[in-house]
Protein backbone atom coordinates (compact mmCIF):
# COMPACT_ATOMS: atom_id res chain seq x y z
CA UNK A 1 0.00 0.00 0.00
CA UNK A 2 1.70 3.78 -1.05
CA UNK A 3 0.41 6.02 0.86
CA UNK A 4 1.06 9.49 0.12
CA UNK A 5 1.14 12.68 2.13
CA UNK A 6 0.41 16.32 0.53
CA UNK A 7 1.79 19.43 2.40
CA UNK A 8 1.03 22.67 2.15
CA UNK A 9 2.65 25.64 2.42
CA UNK A 10 -0.16 27.88 4.33
CA UNK A 11 2.14 30.03 5.79
CA UNK A 12 3.22 31.82 2.49
CA UNK A 13 -0.87 31.77 1.71
CA UNK A 14 -1.26 33.23 5.05
CA UNK A 15 1.07 36.15 4.50
CA UNK A 16 -0.28 36.82 0.62
CA UNK A 17 -3.73 37.32 2.45
CA UNK A 18 -2.87 39.11 5.19
CA UNK A 19 -0.86 41.80 2.61
CA UNK A 20 -3.78 41.82 0.21
CA UNK A 21 -5.84 43.11 2.91
CA UNK A 22 -3.48 45.11 4.25
CA UNK A 23 -3.03 46.70 1.13
CA UNK A 24 -7.03 47.25 0.49
CA UNK A 25 -7.20 48.79 3.99
CA UNK A 26 -4.78 51.26 2.76
CA UNK A 27 -6.01 52.26 -0.32
CA UNK A 28 -9.59 52.16 1.36
CA UNK A 29 -8.25 54.59 3.87
CA UNK A 30 -6.74 57.04 0.89
CA UNK A 31 -10.36 57.19 -0.76
CA UNK A 32 -11.63 60.71 -0.64
CA UNK A 33 -15.20 60.87 0.58
CA UNK A 34 -17.70 61.78 -1.86
CA UNK A 35 -19.17 64.73 0.08
CA UNK A 36 -16.62 66.49 3.09
CA UNK A 37 -18.05 67.40 6.38
CA UNK A 38 -17.79 70.31 6.84
CA UNK A 39 -18.84 73.33 8.92
CA UNK A 40 -17.50 76.90 8.47
CA UNK A 41 -18.88 79.95 9.52
CA UNK A 42 -18.89 81.87 6.70
CA UNK A 43 -19.28 85.51 6.37
CA UNK A 44 -21.71 85.89 3.55
CA UNK A 45 -21.56 89.16 1.08
CA UNK A 46 -24.26 91.04 -1.47
CA UNK A 47 -21.71 90.38 -4.65
CA UNK A 48 -22.99 86.57 -5.10
CA UNK A 49 -26.84 87.27 -4.94
CA UNK A 50 -26.88 90.66 -6.93
CA UNK A 51 -24.46 89.46 -10.00
CA UNK A 52 -25.49 85.77 -10.02
CA UNK A 53 -29.17 85.69 -8.42
CA UNK A 54 -30.99 82.73 -7.61
CA UNK A 55 -28.22 80.54 -8.42
CA UNK A 56 -25.74 82.13 -5.57
CA UNK A 57 -28.42 81.40 -3.03
CA UNK A 58 -29.41 77.90 -4.17
CA UNK A 59 -25.22 77.20 -3.98
CA UNK A 60 -25.07 78.75 -0.18
CA UNK A 61 -28.38 76.69 0.60
CA UNK A 62 -26.99 73.33 -1.34
CA UNK A 63 -23.19 74.20 0.52
CA UNK A 64 -25.25 74.74 3.87
CA UNK A 65 -27.26 71.55 3.88
CA UNK A 66 -24.82 68.98 2.37
CA UNK A 67 -21.44 70.49 2.68
CA UNK A 68 -19.40 70.50 -0.29
CA UNK A 69 -18.55 67.83 -3.07
CA UNK A 70 -14.86 68.91 -3.33
CA UNK A 71 -13.00 71.32 -2.12
CA UNK A 72 -9.88 73.11 -4.34
CA UNK A 73 -7.41 75.55 -3.40
CA UNK A 74 -6.25 78.64 -6.10
CA UNK A 75 -2.82 77.86 -6.99
CA UNK A 76 -1.98 81.80 -7.76
CA UNK A 77 -0.09 83.45 -5.27
CA UNK A 78 -2.06 86.15 -5.92
CA UNK A 79 -5.07 84.11 -4.33
CA UNK A 80 -3.38 83.02 -1.69
CA UNK A 81 -5.90 81.98 0.98
CA UNK A 82 -8.65 81.24 -1.66
CA UNK A 83 -10.59 78.19 -1.95
CA UNK A 84 -13.63 76.67 -4.64
CA UNK A 85 -16.01 74.62 -2.67
CA UNK A 86 -18.26 72.82 -5.46
CA UNK A 87 -21.80 71.77 -4.88
CA UNK A 88 -24.13 69.21 -7.17
CA UNK A 89 -27.85 71.40 -6.63
CA UNK A 90 -31.03 69.76 -6.42
CA UNK A 91 -31.70 70.55 -10.54
CA UNK A 92 -28.73 68.40 -11.25
CA UNK A 93 -26.32 71.47 -12.36
CA UNK A 94 -22.73 71.80 -10.66
CA UNK A 95 -22.25 75.37 -8.67
CA UNK A 96 -19.10 76.63 -6.63
CA UNK A 97 -18.55 79.08 -4.32
CA UNK A 98 -15.72 80.72 -4.10
CA UNK A 99 -14.39 82.12 -0.62
CA UNK A 100 -10.86 83.48 1.05
CA UNK A 101 -9.51 82.83 4.26
CA UNK A 102 -8.54 85.89 5.30
CA UNK A 103 -5.68 86.48 7.67
CA UNK A 104 -7.80 86.68 10.37
CA UNK A 105 -8.72 83.25 10.31
CA UNK A 106 -12.19 84.56 9.23
CA UNK A 107 -13.94 82.96 6.08
CA UNK A 108 -15.33 85.50 3.88
CA UNK A 109 -17.46 84.27 0.67
CA UNK A 110 -16.45 86.47 -2.21
CA UNK A 111 -19.09 84.80 -5.04
CA UNK A 112 -21.18 82.10 -6.07
CA UNK A 113 -22.67 81.19 -9.44
CA UNK A 114 -22.92 77.89 -11.76
CA UNK A 115 -20.04 77.57 -14.87
CA UNK A 116 -22.08 78.23 -18.18
CA UNK A 117 -24.28 75.13 -17.87
CA UNK A 118 -23.36 73.59 -14.99
CA UNK A 119 -22.45 70.50 -16.41
CA UNK A 120 -19.48 68.50 -14.61
CA UNK A 121 -17.33 68.73 -17.10
CA UNK A 122 -17.17 73.09 -17.48
CA UNK A 123 -17.16 73.14 -13.74
CA UNK A 124 -13.83 70.46 -14.12
CA UNK A 125 -12.49 72.77 -16.48
CA UNK A 126 -13.15 75.91 -14.91
CA UNK A 127 -11.93 74.97 -11.32
CA UNK A 128 -8.60 72.64 -12.79
CA UNK A 129 -7.53 75.90 -14.73
CA UNK A 130 -7.15 77.66 -11.56
CA UNK A 131 -6.57 75.35 -8.17
CA UNK A 132 -6.11 71.69 -7.52
CA UNK A 133 -8.19 70.11 -5.29
CA UNK A 134 -7.35 70.30 -1.24
CA UNK A 135 -6.89 67.23 0.77
CA UNK A 136 -6.67 67.81 4.54
CA UNK A 137 -9.15 69.49 6.72
CA UNK A 138 -9.92 73.44 5.78
CA UNK A 139 -11.67 73.84 9.04
CA UNK A 140 -7.59 74.19 10.89
CA UNK A 141 -6.14 75.51 7.61
CA UNK A 142 -4.04 78.48 8.80
CA UNK A 143 -2.00 81.23 6.17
Amino acid sequence: MNETLEYRNTSSLRWLLLLGLLGLALLASLQIPATVDLALEMRMVSHPVTKHGVEATSIRKCLENNGPDRIWKFTSHRRSGFFIFTCLLDDGRWGLQIAQLTRAGEWLEKTAFIVKEGSAFELKEYVTARAVEFIGNVATFTL
